[in-house]
Protein backbone atom coordinates (compact mmCIF):
# COMPACT_ATOMS: atom_id res chain seq x y z
CA UNK A 1 0.00 0.00 0.00
CA UNK A 2 2.80 2.41 0.87
CA UNK A 3 4.50 1.53 -2.40
CA UNK A 4 1.31 2.39 -4.35
CA UNK A 5 1.05 5.71 -2.53
CA UNK A 6 4.68 6.45 -3.31
CA UNK A 7 4.18 5.60 -6.99
CA UNK A 8 1.06 7.79 -7.21
CA UNK A 9 3.01 10.65 -5.63
CA UNK A 10 5.89 10.19 -8.13
CA UNK A 11 8.24 9.24 -5.29
CA UNK A 12 9.20 5.88 -6.86
CA UNK A 13 9.14 4.63 -10.46
CA UNK A 14 7.21 1.72 -11.98
CA UNK A 15 10.07 -0.77 -11.65
CA UNK A 16 10.46 0.05 -7.95
CA UNK A 17 6.73 -0.47 -7.45
CA UNK A 18 6.93 -3.93 -9.04
CA UNK A 19 9.93 -4.84 -6.89
CA UNK A 20 8.07 -3.80 -3.73
CA UNK A 21 4.99 -5.76 -4.80
CA UNK A 22 7.03 -8.91 -5.37
CA UNK A 23 8.78 -8.44 -2.02
CA UNK A 24 5.80 -7.49 0.16
CA UNK A 25 2.60 -8.06 -1.80
CA UNK A 26 1.86 -11.55 -0.46
CA UNK A 27 3.08 -11.20 3.12
CA UNK A 28 -0.41 -11.11 4.61
CA UNK A 29 -2.11 -13.15 1.90
CA UNK A 30 -0.31 -16.36 2.81
CA UNK A 31 -1.37 -16.06 6.45
CA UNK A 32 -5.00 -15.17 5.75
CA UNK A 33 -5.67 -17.15 2.59
CA UNK A 34 -7.16 -20.19 4.33
CA UNK A 35 -9.40 -18.32 6.77
CA UNK A 36 -12.92 -18.90 5.46
CA UNK A 37 -16.08 -18.19 7.44
CA UNK A 38 -14.05 -17.61 10.63
CA UNK A 39 -12.41 -21.02 10.35
CA UNK A 40 -9.26 -22.31 8.67
CA UNK A 41 -9.85 -24.72 5.81
CA UNK A 42 -7.31 -27.44 4.91
CA UNK A 43 -4.21 -25.87 3.36
CA UNK A 44 -3.15 -26.93 -0.11
CA UNK A 45 0.43 -25.77 0.44
CA UNK A 46 3.01 -25.47 3.17
CA UNK A 47 4.81 -22.15 3.52
CA UNK A 48 8.52 -22.80 3.04
CA UNK A 49 9.53 -19.32 1.92
CA UNK A 50 12.00 -18.85 4.77
CA UNK A 51 13.67 -22.24 4.42
CA UNK A 52 13.35 -23.06 0.73
CA UNK A 53 12.32 -19.79 -0.86
CA UNK A 54 8.82 -20.85 -1.88
CA UNK A 55 5.80 -23.00 -1.13
CA UNK A 56 5.32 -26.77 -1.33
CA UNK A 57 2.04 -28.17 -2.64
CA UNK A 58 0.34 -30.74 -0.40
CA UNK A 59 -1.94 -33.67 -1.22
CA UNK A 60 -4.93 -31.37 -0.68
CA UNK A 61 -4.00 -29.53 -3.86
CA UNK A 62 -4.22 -32.71 -5.90
CA UNK A 63 -7.46 -33.70 -4.19
CA UNK A 64 -8.87 -30.41 -5.44
CA UNK A 65 -8.32 -31.66 -8.97
CA UNK A 66 -10.59 -34.62 -8.22
CA UNK A 67 -13.57 -32.42 -7.29
CA UNK A 68 -16.31 -31.52 -9.75
CA UNK A 69 -15.70 -27.78 -9.17
CA UNK A 70 -12.16 -28.02 -10.53
CA UNK A 71 -13.29 -27.77 -14.17
CA UNK A 72 -14.78 -24.35 -13.43
CA UNK A 73 -11.87 -23.02 -11.36
CA UNK A 74 -9.98 -21.22 -14.13
CA UNK A 75 -13.11 -19.65 -15.64
CA UNK A 76 -14.44 -18.51 -12.26
CA UNK A 77 -11.09 -17.05 -11.17
CA UNK A 78 -10.77 -15.08 -14.41
CA UNK A 79 -14.39 -13.93 -14.22
CA UNK A 80 -14.05 -12.73 -10.62
CA UNK A 81 -11.09 -10.61 -11.65
CA UNK A 82 -13.11 -9.13 -14.51
CA UNK A 83 -15.87 -8.27 -12.04
CA UNK A 84 -13.36 -6.39 -9.88
CA UNK A 85 -12.05 -4.59 -12.97
CA UNK A 86 -15.61 -3.60 -13.83
CA UNK A 87 -16.04 -2.11 -10.36
CA UNK A 88 -12.86 -0.11 -10.83
CA UNK A 89 -14.00 1.09 -14.24
CA UNK A 90 -17.36 2.23 -12.82
CA UNK A 91 -15.57 3.75 -9.81
CA UNK A 92 -17.88 2.01 -7.34
CA UNK A 93 -17.28 -0.66 -4.66
CA UNK A 94 -17.61 -4.11 -6.22
CA UNK A 95 -20.29 -5.14 -3.70
CA UNK A 96 -22.58 -2.34 -4.92
CA UNK A 97 -22.58 -3.29 -8.60
CA UNK A 98 -26.10 -4.06 -9.82
CA UNK A 99 -26.21 -6.81 -12.43
CA UNK A 100 -28.99 -6.90 -15.04
CA UNK A 101 -29.67 -9.44 -17.77
CA UNK A 102 -30.81 -8.73 -21.34
CA UNK A 103 -32.70 -11.80 -22.51
CA UNK A 104 -32.67 -11.01 -26.24
CA UNK A 105 -28.88 -11.07 -26.46
CA UNK A 106 -28.30 -13.24 -23.36
CA UNK A 107 -25.86 -10.69 -21.96
CA UNK A 108 -25.22 -9.50 -18.41
CA UNK A 109 -24.81 -5.78 -17.68
CA UNK A 110 -23.44 -3.83 -14.73
CA UNK A 111 -25.62 -0.78 -14.13
CA UNK A 112 -24.36 2.22 -12.17
CA UNK A 113 -27.46 4.32 -13.05
CA UNK A 114 -25.39 6.36 -15.52
CA UNK A 115 -24.35 3.79 -18.09
CA UNK A 116 -24.55 0.05 -18.70
CA UNK A 117 -21.36 -1.96 -19.13
CA UNK A 118 -21.49 -5.54 -20.51
CA UNK A 119 -20.07 -8.07 -18.02
CA UNK A 120 -21.17 -11.32 -19.66
CA UNK A 121 -17.62 -12.62 -19.34
CA UNK A 122 -17.96 -12.35 -15.56
CA UNK A 123 -21.00 -14.64 -15.33
CA UNK A 124 -19.00 -17.60 -13.89
CA UNK A 125 -17.96 -15.37 -10.99
CA UNK A 126 -21.59 -14.49 -10.27
CA UNK A 127 -22.36 -18.17 -9.98
CA UNK A 128 -19.32 -18.64 -7.75
CA UNK A 129 -20.46 -15.76 -5.54
CA UNK A 130 -24.15 -16.55 -5.33
CA UNK A 131 -24.49 -20.32 -5.96
CA UNK A 132 -28.08 -19.83 -7.18
CA UNK A 133 -28.03 -18.87 -10.87
CA UNK A 134 -31.03 -20.60 -12.47
CA UNK A 135 -30.69 -22.81 -15.53
CA UNK A 136 -32.68 -22.32 -18.74
CA UNK A 137 -35.15 -25.06 -17.77
CA UNK A 138 -35.93 -23.34 -14.47
CA UNK A 139 -36.29 -19.93 -16.13
CA UNK A 140 -38.12 -20.73 -19.34
CA UNK A 141 -38.70 -24.49 -19.47
CA UNK A 142 -42.05 -26.28 -19.45
CA UNK A 143 -41.81 -26.76 -15.70
CA UNK A 144 -40.10 -23.44 -15.01
CA UNK A 145 -40.84 -21.22 -12.03
CA UNK A 146 -42.69 -18.44 -13.91
CA UNK A 147 -45.24 -16.91 -11.45
CA UNK A 148 -45.12 -19.75 -8.93
CA UNK A 149 -44.05 -19.44 -5.31
CA UNK A 150 -40.84 -21.19 -4.30
CA UNK A 151 -41.39 -24.07 -1.91
CA UNK A 152 -40.63 -23.39 1.76
CA UNK A 153 -37.47 -25.57 1.66
CA UNK A 154 -36.15 -23.33 -1.14
CA UNK A 155 -36.93 -20.24 0.94
CA UNK A 156 -35.09 -21.77 3.90
CA UNK A 157 -32.09 -22.53 1.70
CA UNK A 158 -32.06 -18.94 0.44
CA UNK A 159 -32.02 -17.67 4.01
CA UNK A 160 -29.21 -20.10 4.92
CA UNK A 161 -27.18 -18.92 1.93
CA UNK A 162 -27.67 -15.27 2.82
CA UNK A 163 -26.64 -15.84 6.43
CA UNK A 164 -23.51 -17.70 5.34
CA UNK A 165 -22.45 -14.89 3.02
CA UNK A 166 -23.17 -12.22 5.63
CA UNK A 167 -21.38 -13.88 8.56
CA UNK A 168 -18.34 -14.72 6.42
CA UNK A 169 -17.92 -11.05 5.35
CA UNK A 170 -18.45 -11.99 1.73
CA UNK A 171 -18.35 -9.14 -0.87
CA UNK A 172 -22.15 -9.41 -1.11
CA UNK A 173 -22.54 -8.89 2.65
CA UNK A 174 -23.37 -5.18 2.59
CA UNK A 175 -25.74 -5.51 -0.35
CA UNK A 176 -27.69 -8.31 1.33
CA UNK A 177 -27.95 -6.40 4.60
CA UNK A 178 -29.13 -3.22 2.87
CA UNK A 179 -31.77 -5.11 0.92
CA UNK A 180 -33.02 -7.56 3.58
CA UNK A 181 -32.17 -6.22 7.06
CA UNK A 182 -29.37 -5.65 9.57
CA UNK A 183 -30.19 -8.63 11.83
CA UNK A 184 -30.98 -12.32 11.29
CA UNK A 185 -34.51 -11.80 12.57
CA UNK A 186 -35.18 -8.90 10.20
CA UNK A 187 -33.77 -10.81 7.24
CA UNK A 188 -35.91 -13.82 8.04
CA UNK A 189 -38.97 -11.61 8.37
CA UNK A 190 -38.16 -9.89 5.07
CA UNK A 191 -38.34 -13.20 3.20
CA UNK A 192 -41.49 -14.23 5.04
CA UNK A 193 -43.16 -10.89 4.27
CA UNK A 194 -42.33 -11.24 0.57
CA UNK A 195 -43.76 -14.76 0.62
CA UNK A 196 -46.95 -13.65 2.37
CA UNK A 197 -47.33 -10.65 0.06
CA UNK A 198 -47.26 -12.90 -3.01
CA UNK A 199 -50.15 -14.92 -1.59
CA UNK A 200 -52.22 -12.05 -0.17
CA UNK A 201 -51.88 -9.37 -2.84
CA UNK A 202 -51.14 -11.35 -5.98
CA UNK A 203 -53.07 -14.53 -5.30
CA UNK A 204 -50.11 -16.79 -6.05
CA UNK A 205 -50.61 -20.16 -4.38
CA UNK A 206 -48.96 -22.71 -6.65
CA UNK A 207 -45.66 -23.92 -5.18
CA UNK A 208 -42.57 -24.63 -7.25
CA UNK A 209 -39.86 -27.17 -6.44
CA UNK A 210 -37.44 -27.99 -9.30
CA UNK A 211 -35.62 -31.32 -9.55
CA UNK A 212 -32.19 -31.13 -7.95
CA UNK A 213 -29.26 -30.50 -10.29
CA UNK A 214 -25.83 -31.36 -8.91
CA UNK A 215 -24.75 -31.15 -5.27
CA UNK A 216 -26.65 -28.74 -3.04
CA UNK A 217 -24.40 -26.05 -1.54
CA UNK A 218 -26.94 -24.76 0.98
Amino acid sequence: MEGCRGFNADQINHDALIDLTVLLGFNNVMDAFHNVHNEEVPRFFSDERKNKGGIILTDNFYRLGEQYQYDNLAAETEARWRLVETAWELNVPKHLIQIDYKEESREFFADNKLRRVPVTAASPSLNGYQKVLACIDCNRGVNGKFAKLPSLPLLERLHARNEYLITSHHPLRETLMVQTGCSTEKRQQFLQDAYNCSITHYGIHQKWQPPQQGIAIF
